[in-house]
């Protein structure tokens, strides 16, 4: 890049600064700029060379026309089709809600480090429409990232020079606490649903027994369940996405969540007696729900909405006194009891379709000084009696 300084007009403590910008993206020509500077001619070759810095480093090579709305339009866009459903909705839930309500006006190219920050601080400080509480701080960070993403894509397809998020450090956020369903809790559950919303029953006892999530237990079809030849197991293959009044399925979660996972035979015979209810009872077939496992045969409506079956649940908890719990927490009382119980953390993490055992171990921390404990019951039975008990082996000299 160069540039250079000239007397503009003859006129004293005028400057004209010249300098190349590069190639322009539609014309392939060379872009001349020029812009007068007031002062002395330090002050022009002061500016000329901080513009030819700035050009060296990209900052002066995005359209400083374009707006954070037009990139957030822009991003989404790009989104579309690449993303399941749910997340595209996330995405424009999150810029709708936060990034254009506090950045949408601004110029992209005037976003730095310290807007970044003081937009972290109105992320703290704002409160839900309709909650009026602060929004966590988990959120928080989804939201900062989500922007991350935003200029991202901008630097992708040079609609801006840098990515400023990426400078500031992201919001803390403390480990969420795992919550479990007591056990003793369980049957009170399934006798509720199956007093107020017989259609629940099942899904939760599949969900609870199998570690499966709510979109994959939903997202069953008969042609994913083998009860007979001694084998029962289900192939976990798809998910129910519920947005709006649409439901749609899609793939599993990564590529781990498409797995086998063994029943265990308690879930049987519940399993047969609903196939066996829908055809001599209601007179469905598999036919005629395309497949699909749960639904509500009274209005023959299937598959079950997944915000059907989590709020039916919530309910039970609800009225039994513990509406801290959701549906999740059927999955994580199923990890967390199969840890207790010794179970290999890789064996869990399997069943559960984790991407990595790590993300198991991680999650379930928790359990770990259960574990440790047993470890330590299962050596002292294997191997530290017999050595305690040899007096000559700890004798003391």
């Amino acid at each position: 890049m160069s540039g250079s300084v000239t007397q503009y007009k003859k006129m004293q403590g005028r400057w004209l600064v010249r300098w190349d910008r590069g190639e322009h993206p539609e014309t392939s020509g060379r872009q001349q700029v020029a812009k007068v500077i007031n002062g002395t001619r330090e002050d022009a070759q002061k500016f000329l060379r901080e513009t030819l810095y700035k050009l060296d480093l990209g900052l002066d090579q995005a359209d400083r026309k374009m707006f954070v709305h037009d990139l957030v339009s822009s991003f989404l866009a790009d989104m579309e089709g690449t993303v399941r459903t749910q997340t595209l909705n996330t995405y424009k839930l999150v810029c709708r809600t936060y990034i254009n309500p506090h950045m949408g006006k601004e110029k992209s190219s005037s976003v730095d480090q310290r807007r970044i920050n003081r937009f972290k601080k109105q992320l703290a400080a704002y409160k839900g429409k309709q909650t009026k509480k602060p929004i966590s701080p988990q959120t928080q960070l989804h939201v900062v990232r989500i922007l991350s993403m935003i200029f991202d894509h901008g630097l992708k397809y040079d609609l801006v020079a840098r990515n400023p998020v990426k400078a500031v450090r992201k919001p803390k956020v403390q480990k969420a606490e795992i919550k479990t369903v007591p056990h003793a809790l369980l049957p009170d559950i399934l006798r509720w649903l199956n007093e107020h919303s017989p259609s629940s029953v099942l899904p939760t006892l599949v969900a609870v027994l199998t570690g499966m999530r709510r979109g994959e237990v939903l997202g069953l079809k008969w042609s994913d369940i083998v009860l007979d030849n001694g084998q029962s197991f289900i192939t976990v293959q798809r998910s129910l996405v519920e947005s709006g009044n649409h439901i749609e399925a899609n793939p599993t979660k990564t590529k781990a969540g498409s797995r086998r996972v063994e029943l265990p035979s308690s879930l049987v015979a519940p399993l047969v007696e609903w196939k066996r209810d829908l055809r001599e009872k209601w007179e469905i077939l598999p036919s005629d729900t395309n497949g699909y496992v749960f639904g509500i045969p009274i209005t023959k409506r299937f598959p079950l909405r997944p915000g059907g079956l989590s709020l039916a649940f919530k309910r039970a908890v609800t009225a039994l006194g513990h509406g801290d719990l959701n549906f999740h927490a059927l999955r994580h009382t199923y990890a967390t009891t199969l840890l207790e119980q010794g179970e290999h953390p890789l064996v869990v993490s399997t069943n559960l379709g984790h991407s990595d055992i790590q993300v198991t171990l991680n999650t379930y921390s928790h359990v770990t000084p259960a574990l440790q404990r047993r470890a330590a019951e299962a050596m002292d039975e294997v191997l530290g009696k017999e050595l305690i008990e040899s007096r000559e082996l700890v004798a003391i000299p």
